[in-house]
């Protein structure tokens, strides 16, 4: 993770946050599991385990990314202050 401050004038600054590719993989993992637990498929009670094969094919990689920043917004956030 990388952090990068450049002061603006008026006691102003900007803040840039750079996640490494371990570190978002690991993010888009963890938000995986958390789409695939909210998952419902016909033939599978609720609370039982989707395979991931069959899971990737009925969910959005949209979603997933979406959680994926969720999940590691903190970490930045908490990295830049």
């Amino acid at each position: 993770m990388t952090t990068k401050v450049e002061k603006v004038e008026n006691s102003t600054a900007t803040v840039s946050v750079a996640a490494t590719k371990s570190e978002w993989e690991a993010a888009q993992a963890k938000a995986f599991q958390k789409v695939k637990a909210n998952l419902k498929l016909k033939g599978f009670r609720s609370g039982t385990a989707i395979p991931d094969g069959l899971a990737k094919s009925h969910i959005n990689q949209q979603e997933v990314y979406n959680e994926a920043i969720n999940v590691i917004l903190p970490d930045l956030y908490e990295a830049a202050l």
